[in-house]
């Protein structure tokens, strides 16, 4: 009751599940969009009767999609369009369904006192914003303008797409001309697989295309001697992939025999005019996702295609009872998420163009159990080609047991291809065999739900971590490297004396990752043990409580300026350090952590320190850790982010203020890392683009507004980012081209742009290229 401004209060309250992110008033009724947490986390519009306002009450709700859900609409309001006079609301959300990922716009009619989901328009991408024009709805997204006729609100018809954009996954050359590939692929249906051609000189105006209408994907093009070459296979979007399988076992086959890879040769000699001179299918062994695939030319007229990704995707997910004609087991639904297919060489003989044929093919990885095979590199009528291995070892007790796993690079594995046939012989280099194969190195790394550049950019921002006043890298030999304010042993070298130089943490070998809390510093070593120095006020070196003196006293927690082994921690993957708390990711996909928990920042439902590594409750499939000031992140393998610990600026994303001492999820499910400063919050997703919620005051948040935020927001201005990071009030991001852009506090010249002004929104960093990692 606002009356008396002087005097604002409560004149009535009503208790609903979620919360809304954005009201509209409508006379006596309230119409806004928001959260429903009660089934996963799902956009909700909801309609209030506020008559008596010592009584409001919820008069209908009409949530979207089926267990998680999001609209730009929950973080500007701009896009939730409320068309009282025709009784609809227009509301544009995304999400994952049984059938996929659902991009599209929703139609709700608003009634006085109900609303009614009706039909739904579909995108190809997110949209942006919707609106009714007579009887027609204008509905927009980065890829399209849509007029989409709703005379009939259940069953909304296109009229009318005018394409805005269109992704281009790899540009050839060919003499003036540029040959544009999409090749429709993707999760999100967001392109279908098309040919572009635009001159070089103007490659803004399409001079002509190609449409590849057999319904899959582009894996491969190349061009060569005035011909272009080009493979498909695969349904552009298999996201549902139907088998038949035996009862009680493991194996799928196909349910047809019909070509699943296809050789297209183009004539480029009367561009722009593209048009096809030959072309050939097959029906090979189940593709599984084959990926992009890659040419190479051992000799005149013979290609040889390969893939480089490991063939992973053989899990069925869901079993459902069928009619007899499908078999007498039932129906395999099985996701396929784009992976697959390492190994896999296919040989088509090129030399009429106009008749190509497939003359062998063969699978290096089914029964080798190799993956992440290389580029393939051709030379001389052979093929060349790397990859990784692993064994197990018998240990005589009735069992194989997984040694520690030690993923070694081989070289000179040989494909010798010709018309005839591609057999392989293999020189490999084992424990205790000493060959002529030079070992190019050893990578430890645990899974993570990215593709393999990511995964190269984390890791080097694994060997680089920043505390408050001190850094700590990783160095050649797997050794660790320390810097900075050291009052506290926080480098580990066994003095207190600040360095200004890079000074080496003495007794540690094989270690293969740091990280860095606000006060100490904490070392991964190769077999999975932690070590940490440094402050230990609240227990964050996690070696235990201290033991008493002589006479029985108990003896504060001083710290240590050499490594202390962190206690009850194996297997140990990952770590991250908070401005006074530690954590620690686990090889099965678990989270410990230990040191000050004020705030919940352990997420053990508690607000009790602990000295020693605890169980972070309910979190399963974590795939990346990391913390901030007094709150922490986690991410799933399946891109889902979650949060604890201190929330007083909205820093957990939840859409609330308050405090969290167990996981609760932030974000729509595409998460690849976070990261945290003293009360700020940045998420890196995996198309690239930077989220940030929390506290706002310098402009960490890089959304150039001077507001908190409780719910993540975009950082304008970026894209194709491959790490992030997070100091106590600026923010930091790395781009896929090597660059690094800044935002936020700005009183010591930490932005790096050459000047002491705060920025709100993203600067780049001067005088700096070609970076690989970065650290707040």
């Amino acid at each position: 009751d606002l009356r008396d401004p002087a005097r604002p209060k409560i004149s009535g309250e009503l208790q609903v599940p979620g919360w809304s992110t954005y009201i509209q008033p409508l006379g006596d009724r309230l119409v806004s969009v928001g959260i429903d947490n009660t089934n996963g986390w799902r956009v909700a519009v909801s309609l209030f009767d506020v008559r008596d306002p010592t009584k409001p009450a919820l008069l209908s709700r009409v949530p979207l999609g089926e267990n998680h859900s999001w609209s730009e609409a929950n973080s500007n309001e701009k896009a939730f369009t409320v068309l009282p006079k025709a009784g609809l609301i227009l509301l544009p959300y995304q999400g994952h369904t049984t059938n996929g990922y659902a991009s599209r716009v929703q139609l709700i009619d608003l009634n006085a006192d109900s609303l009614v989901a009706r039909g739904t328009i579909e995108h190809r991408m997110a949209p942006r914003r919707a609106t009714l024009h007579r009887d027609h709805v204008v509905s927009v997204s980065g890829r399209e303008l849509l007029s989409v006729n709703v005379t009939d609100r259940d069953q909304p018809v296109v009229r009318a797409n005018v394409e805005l954009s269109w992704p281009v996954n790899r540009v050839l050359l060919a003499g003036d001309y540029l040959i544009e590939v999409s090749a429709g692929a993707g999760q999100q249906r967001q392109s279908d697989p098309l040919l572009r051609v635009v001159r070089a000189a103007d490659p803004d105006r399409l001079a002509g295309h190609w449409a590849l209408t057999n319904g899959l994907a582009v894996l491969g093009a190349t061009v060569r001697e005035g011909k272009l070459y080009v493979v498909t296979g695969e349904p552009v979007l298999p996201w549902l992939r139907v088998y038949r399988a035996e009862l009680n076992t493991n194996s799928t086959t196909q349910a047809t025999n019909a070509p699943n890879l296809f050789l297209t040769v183009f004539d480029l000699s009367r561009l722009p005019d593209l048009r096809p001179i030959g072309a050939v299918g097959v029906a090979t062994a189940p593709m599984d996702g084959l990926g992009q695939v890659e040419a190479a030319w051992p000799k005149p007229g013979l290609v040889v295609w390969t893939a480089g990704q490991p063939d992973t995707s053989r899990y069925p997910w869901v079993a459902m009872d069928v009619a007899a004609p499908l078999g007498r087991s039932g129906l395999w639904l099985r996701p396929w998420w784009g992976w697959g297919g390492g190994g896999r060489l296919f040989a088509f003989d090129v030399t009429s163009p106009d008749t190509p044929r497939l003359v062998a093919e063969t699978n290096l990885s089914r029964t080798n159990e190799w993956t992440q095979f290389s580029r393939p590199i051709a030379l001389n009528g052979l093929v060349y080609l790397s990859h990784q291995d692993y064994e197990t070892q018998d240990v005589g007790f009735r069992t194989n047991i997984y040694t520690q796993t030690t993923y070694t690079y081989e070289t000179n594995v040989v494909v010798r291809t010709n018309i005839i046939r591609v057999p392989y012989q293999v020189t490999r280099t084992n424990t205790g065999v000493v060959t002529n194969i030079t070992n190019l190195g050893v990578l430890y790394r645990p899974f993570e739900a990215v593709d393999s550049a990511w995964m190269a950019a984390m890791a080097m921002g694994r060997g680089l971590a920043a505390g408050a006043h001190h850094g700590a890298a990783l160095g050649p030999g797997g050794t660790a490297w320390t810097w900075g304010e050291n009052a506290d042993g926080q480098l580990g070298d066994g003095s207190n004396a600040d360095r200004a130089a890079l000074a080496l943490v003495p007794g540690l070998g094989s270690v293969r990752a740091v990280a860095a809390g606000g006060r100490h510093s904490l070392a991964l070593q190769a077999e999975g043990a932690a070590w940490a120095w440094g402050a230990d006020m609240f227990g964050q070196l996690g070696d235990g409580p201290p033991k008493p003196d002589p006479f029985g006293i108990p003896m504060p927690e001083v710290g240590a300026n050499l490594p202390v082994q962190v206690v009850g921690l194996a297997q140990a993957v990952q770590l991250a350090g908070g401005l006074y708390h530690s954590l620690g990711l686990l090889a099965d996909g678990t989270v410990r952590a230990w040191g000050d928990n004020s705030f919940g920042a352990l997420g053990d439902g508690t607000t009790t320190r602990r000295s020693s590594p605890g169980l972070v409750a309910d979190l399963v499939g974590v795939a990346w850790v990391g913390a901030g000031g007094w709150h922490s992140f986690a991410v799933q393998t399946n891109g889902m982010l979650w949060a604890w610990g201190r929330n007083h600026r909205g820093q957990l994303g939840d859409g609330t203020v308050v405090n969290r001492a167990v996981p609760v999820p932030a974000g729509v499910g595409d998460a690849v890392t976070a990261a945290g400063g003293l009360a700020h919050s940045l998420e890196l997703r995996a198309d690239g683009s930077v989220w940030a919620c929390g506290a706002n005051e310098v402009g960490q948040l890089g959304d150039g507004m001077p507001s908190d935020r409780s719910l993540l927001a975009p950082v304008p201005g970026l894209g194709d980012v491959v790490a992030v990071a997070a100091g106590s009030w600026h923010s930091l991001a790395l781009g896929e081209d090597g660059t690094i852009w800044a935002w936020g506090r700005n009183q010591a010249g930490q932005l790096g742009d050459g000047t002491r002004t705060d920025r709100r929104r993203p600067v780049q960093v001067a005088q700096l290229s070609g970076a690989l990692a970065v650290a707040a």
